[in-house]
């Protein structure tokens, strides 16, 4: 009739292997500088949120957080909670009351986004209120949310880096911000209201209707299966070897072209590997789109005819 787990003073847990479900208010709750360490969790079916934090620090990986009513993880500080850094790894989020909700009154350390699926949860998939706080998004898909991919307001976003924001029923990245968050290598692309909005850019990235930017461009990424929440992109898609050329590909399979994948899964194994039939070093998909009716083997891989920085 009340929590699942109660996490207060300090307390550092580890909860790993757990499902934790129906529960009549939140599934997980931290207070006052406790510091779970929560790990491989179904975090589902829960009437409040999935896991609440008051001046918590919880490290939260490789866990599912889907169907609480309340929402899937909201973060706060107060007067007389500070706030402490948070960390979502490798997280499946969808179809809560909320996304995630991260906001607090006072200055303190960082929030780390990292490979999370956020997909289908009522009102924006990631909500930002943070007070002088370094925040960074990398490798996520945020999708199919009610409202905004990515709200972040105060200067509370500095980076997103290889994420794939689409299919949001307003803005992909709506920011009210001071400072101007630094877009690259990422995918926005059919979100509702529009891909951006308010105090924010991108470079290399793949922005629909096209943004201004070094590197950006405005091709269809041609992913897999939208329908089937499926993001990975196909062979034909441009935005393979199109992300920022000192960003690391090694952990792109092989062939990888020697250039980060623009996209969530730039520089991982999920990457889509480069086709190069001739082998000169420009994918098969560039080429058939900027030089489709003469001898591709005319042209060397350093070409920039039209100055774009490919």
């Amino acid at each position: 009739q009340g929590w699942g787990i109660w996490c207060f003073d300090g307390a550092a847990p580890t909860i790993t292997n757990c499902t934790i479900t129906g529960n009549y208010d939140v599934g997980i709750y931290c207070l006052l500088n406790s510091s779970p360490a929560i790990t491989n969790c179904k975090i589902i079916d829960n009437t409040g949120e999935g896991i609440y934090c008051n001046g918590a620090s919880p490290v939260i990986t490789n866990c599912t957080i889907s169907n609480n009513a309340g929402g899937s993880v909201e973060s706060r500080s107060s007067s007389t909670a500070e706030y402490r850094a948070i960390s979502i790894d490798g997280c499946v989020i969808e179809n809560n009351g909320k996304g995630l909700y991260i906001q607090d009154a006072q200055a303190g350390p960082s929030v780390v986004i990292k490979g999370c699926k956020i997909i289908s949860n009522s009102g924006d998939g990631i909500y930002l209120y943070l007070y002088d706080r370094v925040a960074t998004i990398s490798n996520c898909i945020i999708a199919k949310n009610s409202h905004d991919g990515l709200y972040a307001s105060n200067g509370a976003c500095k980076t997103i880096t290889n994420c794939t924001i689409t299919g949001n029923h307003s803005y992909g990245v709506d920011t009210r911000s001071t400072g101007l968050p630094n877009i690259v290598n990422s995918i926005l692309w059919n979100n509702t209201g529009g891909e951006l909005y308010g105090n924010c850019a991108a470079i290399y990235s793949c922005v629909k209707n096209g943004v201004s930017g070094v590197g950006n461009f405005n091709i269809d990424p041609c992913f897999v299966n939208t329908d089937s929440n499926d993001f990975h992109l196909r062979v034909d898609s441009m935005c393979i070897d199109a992300g920022a050329p000192w960003f690391d590909y090694s952990n792109e399979p092989l062939p990888n072209g020697g250039r980060i994948n623009v996209g969530a899964y730039g520089n991982t194994p999920e990457a889509t590997e480069t086709t190069d039939a001739d082998g000169d070093g420009i994918s098969d998909n560039w080429e058939r789109h900027y030089w489709p009716s003469d001898d591709p083997n005319q042209h060397d891989p350093n070409d920039d005819l039209d100055g774009d920085g490919f």
